[in-house]
This record gives structure tokens, C-alpha cells and sequence, in this order.
């Protein structure tokens, strides 16, 4: 009988043997919820959304956006914007957070479609996903002071047709 054997025994006789699985103790890992995560948490469940959407919406990984959230990981101005789009914030709502303040919700802007239904340029039949689009700019086109409802239906049904040629749905 070897040494090793002995030990064992005795070991096993006292009941001292500790094998791997009973010493195994899964590692727990109290992850703790920064002001920044629990308020984007609260607006990703408000808007209805899961992190893997909000990441997607923002253009960026699950991983990154967790370690964002958690303060492990900085963001640069155009990943906060797309951020701040994702849960329809106004820009600077992240900067605002991190100074201790709070987010505000962003303008709706309405999509492209609804404007083309809105100014009579289209029906909801004959929208495509390209007119599922938010394009502040335009808004800003529409709401000229010498903007007539006639051009404001010109310059939408243009719109809707250069997007489509473009990505090549026309």
C-alpha cells in the first residue's frame, strides 16, 4: 500500500475526504446595478425591447453594451447617440445620467410612411420597409414657413422614390 492509498483511507474513515465536486462551489457573482444600467434598463422595459434589440438598434455588441452599462466600459459621442436613438432619448441624455441627472424621452419623430399616409402621397398597401424610417431632417423640410401642403406631398413622394431607387426597390 502506497502512502497516498493510506492517507485516503484515513481520510475516508474520518470522513475528511474532499473530493472536488464537494469542494466545487459555484463562483457567484454579485453583478451591481449602476445608476446608468438600471435607468437604461427601466426604458428598454418601457419601450418593450430586449438587450439583444437595443444592441442591434444601436449598431453594437450585447457584450459591449453590457459592460457599458456597468461602467466597465467607455463610449464614444456617435455610440452614445446611437444609444441614445435605440431608446429614443434626446441627445445627451447618456452625459446627463452620467452628471447624476436624467434622460429625456426624444421627440417621436413619425416614420416616413406614416408622413406619405398623412399627406395623402400613399396608402398603407403600398408602403415598403424602406418607408419604416426617421429622418429628422425631413421633418425639418416639412415644417418651412413656405412649405404648402401640395409641396409638402411633392417633396415626400420624391423622397419616397429616391429611397427606393437608391436601395433599389423603385
Amino acid at each position: 500500500m502506497t502512502i497516498a492509498t493510506l492517507m485516503e483511507t484515513e481520510q475516508q474513515c474520518c470522513g475528511m475526504l474532499r473530493t472536488s465536486e464537494r469542494n466545487h462551489r459555484p463562483e457567484t457573482t454579485v453583478e451591481t446595478t449602476t445608476p446608468l444600467d438600471a435607468t437604461m434598463n427601466a426604458r428598454r422595459i418601457e419601450l418593450g425591447l430586449s438587450w439583444d434589440e437595443i444592441a442591434a438598434k444601436a449598431g453594437v455588441s450585447t457584450a459591449f453594451l453590457r459592460e457599458y452599462r456597468k461602467g466597465r466600459k467607455g463610449a464614444r459621442d456617435l455610440t452614445r447617440a446611437l444609444l441614445e436613438d435605440a431608446l429614443k432619448w434626446k441627445r445627451g441624455s447618456l452625459d446627463a445620467l452620467a452628471a447624476g441627472g436624467q434622460p429625456e424621452p426624444a421627440d417621436e419623430i413619425p416614420t416616413i410612411g406614416e408622413l406619405l399616409v398623412q399627406h395623402g402621397v400613399a396608402t398603407e398597401d403600398e408602403l415598403t420597409d424602406l418607408e419604416d424610417h426617421r429622418d429628422a431632417k425631413v421633418m425639418e423640410v416639412l415644417a418651412a414657413d413656405d412649405m404648402t401642403p401640395q409641396a409638402a406631398a411633392d417633396f415626400l413622394k420624391l423622397y419616397m422614390l429616391l429611397r427606393r431607387k437608391a436601395f433599389g426597390r423603385a
